[in-house]
């Protein structure tokens, strides 16, 4: 069964506490505030058979959701039983679930409507603490805990390698709450790291921020919480993770958040054209663009003049956007042409985003829906490459982009 997260480590066993020499079938009557008679671990969420009479017993540790979702829990046993479950992996928040008030067969899970739990919502990668109280009197003796995940998929019962074993210490866990990752920056960039960690508090624990290996910042582990801004970070992609330890030996690194940081875009406020005379047809194909141009100039607009006839031509450059949000490009031309833009600065990364196949009067947007893009989103201040192509045969030519910004804000010559 695939996850959907990735989850808190389970150490494939479960916590069974024993207390021998009690009488009667009734859970009340296991002495939990007495030390157990003996402790073992179980490698599953189900009790040894025909272990013995008059004892109270209880299964109790964490279990951990493989994806998120409505969870259905049975339990079965020989005599009663009550399975108790919290809201996260803090004992004092559990509550009763489903329960046996009788006795079963081993592993028969429907003899009793309360064996079955409602619905419960669990998230994958949280981990929750989990209970079950057994009291056995006289005869055969068994309890066994099973559910059902939200793909439909039943486990009964529950398997070791979805549980670790109840301990007062809990050992900590850390997650990066920002920056998001896949976000971009723009050099100098100030970045705010913050972090939150959960876990048994110990004297000396430290948070320390790592972009790849360098040790960014050592912070101690107070609050729960971490925070700091890393100032003038330079052009470069980094993993962040955030590291918390503590005395014990015990710690945890949090998920890599991978983010970028771009060099700020400065428009020179000039594109460049280049261009190949000679050049027969009507298709952009035909531009003999791995070949030198036989000229180029600058241009102050994205926009050309007359030229001549038969020729091919890649207007080509930078654009910095103005604001963050969705653009729309348009382009027309005579004869045809294509729109490209990349990704980020980067030339091989770029995408047909318009085009014209034919001929459309000067500044002419609308004559064609293929000269209009699909929105696109842009970010302020970053640097993307853009390249117009265009194929002139015979007749007028000319050659126009414009954009639509994200207010609404036209710009077409």
């Amino acid at each position: 069964k695939d996850s959907v997260a990735t989850q808190p480590s389970s150490s494939g066993s479960i916590l069974r506490e024993y207390w021998a020499g009690i009488a009667g079938n009734d859970v009340s009557a296991i002495p939990f505030d007495k030390t157990p008679t003996s402790t073992s671990q179980l490698s599953r969420f189900e009790g040894p058979e025909n272990f013995g009479t008059n004892y109270g017993a209880r299964i109790r540790g964490y279990v951990f959701p493989p994806m998120t979702g409505e969870y259905t829990f049975w339990i079965a046993s020989n005599d009663d039983s009550e399975l108790w479950l919290s809201t996260d992996d803090t004992p004092g928040n559990k509550v009763m679930i489903a329960y046996v008030n009788g006795a079963t067969d081993p592993r028969q899970w429907n003899k009793f409507p309360s064996q079955r739990s409602a619905p419960v919502m669990l998230k994958a990668g949280t981990r929750y603490y989990i209970e079950a109280l057994h009291k056995q009197g006289a005869g055969t003796d068994h309890v066994a805990v099973g559910w059902q995940w939200p793909d439909g998929f039943i486990e009964r019962p529950i398997a070791g390698d979805k549980l670790s074993p109840f301990s007062d210490t809990v050992a900590p866990q850390i997650v990066i709450t920002a920056p998001r990752d896949g976000e971009i920056f723009t050099a100098p960039a100030s970045i705010e790291v913050t972090g939150a960690w959960s876990g048994t508090p110990t004297p000396h624990a430290t948070v320390q921020l790592y972009a790849g290996t360098s040790l960014i910042s050592t912070q101690a582990a107070d609050n729960y919480a971490f925070r700091y801004i890393w100032k003038n970070v330079p052009v470069g992609s980094y993993p962040l993770t955030l590291v918390v330890s503590d005395d014990t030996g015990s710690g945890d690194t949090s998920s890599a958040v991978n983010i970028t940081v771009n060099r700020a875009c400065i428009a020179s406020g000039v594109i460049r054209r280049e261009y190949w005379t000679g050049v027969q047809g009507n298709r952009v194909s035909d531009i003999p663009i791995d070949n030198p141009p036989s000229g180029e100039m600058e241009l102050t607009m994205f926009e050309t003049g007359s030229l001549g006839t038969n020729y091919g031509a890649r207007i080509s450059g930078f654009i910095c956007p103005p604001a963050s949000g969705e653009y729309i490009f348009w382009i027309a031309s005579n004869d045809h042409s294509e729109l490209w833009l990349s990704t980020d600065a980067t030339p091989t990364h770029n995408q047909r985003i318009a085009y014209v196949s034919g001929a459309t009067g000067p500044r002419e947007w609308d004559k064609f829906p293929s000269q209009r893009s699909a929105p696109i989103e842009l970010v302020q201040g970053q640097t993307y490459y853009v390249e117009a192509l265009h194929k002139q045969g015979v007749g007028t030519d000319h050659l126009s982009v414009g954009w639509q910004l994200p207010d609404g804000t036209t710009h077409r010559g």
